[in-house]
């Protein structure tokens, strides 16, 4: 998306196969965090400062950040396949909140995780928009 678009003003900087595991890794990281038996989830947040919602707060980042990087391809229709993907991994984290001890799938972390991405696609395009011109 942003390499193809925007390769002669030089914002190509890393690879798509670079991209792509930044990708993975987010992915990774938001399942992995999706995993954590409640009572370690309890534990790591009650080290943390308590009055700020931690988990919440990782979702929105790390589904924002999936759904900004360049990784769904060149055409006007990579929103599309970013919507796709994030909210296929929405249902994916709270479904599989339902097979870990101590965890439960909410509507409100899905809505969470769906306000990171659209954020992080409105960012993805108005950075586009602004370095391409």
């Amino acid at each position: 998306m942003f390499m193809a678009m925007c390769a002669k003003r030089g914002l190509g900087r890393l690879s798509h196969r670079q991209w792509l595991l930044a990708w993975a890794a987010a992915v990774a990281l938001l399942l992995i965090g999706t995993t954590i038996p409640g009572s370690l989830k309890a534990q790591i947040e009650g080290q943390l400062w308590n009055r700020w919602p931690w988990s919440s707060s990782a979702h929105f980042v790390l589904f924002a950040v999936i759904a900004a990087l360049p990784v769904y391809g060149e055409r006007r229709t990579w929103p599309l396949r970013a919507l796709a993907v994030v909210v296929v991994l929405a249902f994916l984290t709270e479904g599989l909140q339902h097979f870990v001890a101590g965890r439960h799938p909410m509507l409100r972390d899905g809505i969470i995780d769906l306000c990171g991405a659209a954020t992080g696609m409105l960012a993805a395009t108005l950075w586009l928009h602004r370095r391409c011109k």
